[in-house]
């Protein structure tokens, strides 16, 4: 009797053993695999309601790489009024292929400004022949910046043969002359973004170096072009060394000390010149010398200096600076200052004060004999009163 009992038992549970395996949908577990790619997770959308976006940079790639083709159904996550443009919500893909598609992606006018989530979910649908199913799925996730008001800005840098430069770009938002953390950067040289209305500069930037800076204000629809100029050659520890005559200990000629560092190429055919200021006022701008080459890395060198007319009591002003054969500006240094005093007044200043001092004195002269005369003939017209 026992027997019997456990044997019908074991049946029994056999028989629910292949019942709940009917009651399984199909699934296969194939060698391969599915998986999701593309530009679209890591481009942020900046849009304005009302805006459709459309472009071939932006894409998903739907990797097959089992033995058998598959359908891809889409499932799109936004915010309400956002929508994507798709020619189809279902994806085919052959065995051990892909499929590559672009993203476009519309704002409603009605739509919130706002930062959003965006996602993107792909799964394998089920075999329409068969109802067998290969396990897979992916999502891909990315950003969406809704403005209320914006404009566009397209940046690119050049070097000063006018070639495209490559230099790490970051763009700050100016608010009462400070700034914080970039709003946009890049590290190609070119940068083209999407910003709200407002004043901003961009810092282009060589292995760690400054090369240019720009500041702009961008207003509401505007699209701003701006070409920066990178700066690679630079006048660095510039110092002034007056030289003094040993016997009259008057300062002789002035000894220009610099540094010319050069970070990008070499440059061919540079003249080096000196700015002279003398008390606020332009005196001359002349070549030091002509360089055939500047290599990369740091060149010293060194001028002496002395004015056409000589050194007078005066505050004097350097600005070193390099151009190219073609009057292109390369690079420049700060203006430093030194005062000349202790000096005796020129000749001609010399003369000067002679020629008011004897025209001071014919003043007097001319003074004293007018009145002379004048009380002469008062005298004489007064005798004349009395002899009648």
């Amino acid at each position: 009797m026992k027997a019997r009992k456990i044997q019908r038992l074991l049946l029994t549970l056999f028989g629910f053993i292949i019942l709940l395996t009917m009651m399984i949908p199909n699934v296969k577990a194939a060698t391969g695999g599915f998986g999701v790619s593309g530009s679209f997770s890591s481009y942020i959308y900046k849009m304005v309601p009302g805006e459709q976006i459309t472009t071939k940079d932006v894409n998903v790639i739907f990797f097959n790489n089992y033995d058998q083709d598959i359908r891809v159904g889409l499932e799109i996550n936004g915010p309400k009024g956002v929508s994507f443009i798709l020619k189809s919500s279902i994806i085919k893909i052959k065995a051990n292929s892909n499929v590559s598609i672009p993203i476009s992606l519309k704002v409603d006018e009605n739509a919130v400004p706002g930062d959003y989530e965006l996602g993107l979910l792909a799964e394998i649908l089920p075999n329409e022949i068969t109802g067998i199913q290969l396990l897979g799925s992916a999502q891909l996730k990315t950003r969406l910046v809704i403005y209320g008001e914006a404009g566009d800005v397209s940046i690119s840098t050049f070097d000063k043969d006018d070639e495209p430069f490559i230099a790490d770009l970051k763009v700050f938002r100016v608010n009462a002359g400070s700034v914080n953390d970039p709003v946009s950067q890049s590290d190609t040289g070119l940068l083209s973004d999407r910003l709200v209305p407002g004043d901003y500069i961009v810092y282009a930037y060589y292995e760690g170096t400054e090369v240019a800076k720009q500041s702009f204000t961008l207003k509401d629809k505007d699209s701003l072009e701006i070409k920066l100029s990178a700066q690679t050659i630079f006048i660095t520890n510039f110092m002034m060394d007056p030289q003094f005559d040993e016997k009259t200990d008057k300062i002789k000629n002035m000894k220009l000390i610099y540094t010319i560092r050069n970070i990008y190429k070499p440059a061919t055919n540079v003249q080096l010149m000196v700015e002279v200021i003398k008390d606020n006022s332009f005196v001359e701008d002349l070549i030091m010398m002509s360089i055939a080459e500047v290599p990369l890395g740091d060149t010293q060198g060194s001028y002496s200096y002395i004015p056409p007319e000589g050194w007078k009591n005066s505050t004097y002003g350097f600005r070193l600076h390099l151009t190219s054969s073609e009057s292109i500006a390369l690079g420049s240094g700060e203006v430093k200052e030194i005062k000349v005093s202790g000096l005796p007044e020129s000749f001609d200043y010399w003369l000067r004060g002679i020629g008011f001092s004897v025209a001071g004195i014919a003043a007097l002269v001319y003074i004293f004999f007018f009145t002379k005369r004048k009380k002469d003939k008062e005298v004489e017209v007064d005798e004349k009163i009395h002899l009648k």
